[in-house]
């Protein structure tokens, strides 16, 4: 691997392992939420967009097999302007606690 690649794989690891740091806090937090929720807490959290924009759906399920969320059927129309309203699912933290 060239060392641009490796750049690429290391920062690649750190950004989805601070991003599921955030899903867990999250989860924790609420009982149901869309990826706009994880967005906004992630700019919150200054953690900066991952090298590619697919990446967020690729964390999600992640944390799906770690055991953190589980997909609904449910969605909603996103908040988010770039987005024009489009559906975002609605998924349910497996950490939250009343």
């Amino acid at each position: 691997m060239n060392p641009d690649g490796l750049l690429t794989a290391l920062t690649a690891t750190t950004w989805t392992d601070t991003a599921l740091e955030i899903v867990r806090e999250l989860a924790r937090a609420k009982q149901q939420f869309t990826i706009d929720d994880l967005r906004n807490l992630a700019r919150i959290r200054n953690l900066e967009p991952p090298p590619n924009h697919g990446e967020w759906g690729g964390l999600m399920l992640s944390a799906v097999k770690e055991g953190i969320i589980k997909a609904t059927q449910q969605y909603k129309p996103s908040r988010q302007k770039s987005n024009n309203g489009s559906p975002r699912r609605i998924w349910e933290s497996l950490l939250f606690k009343q």
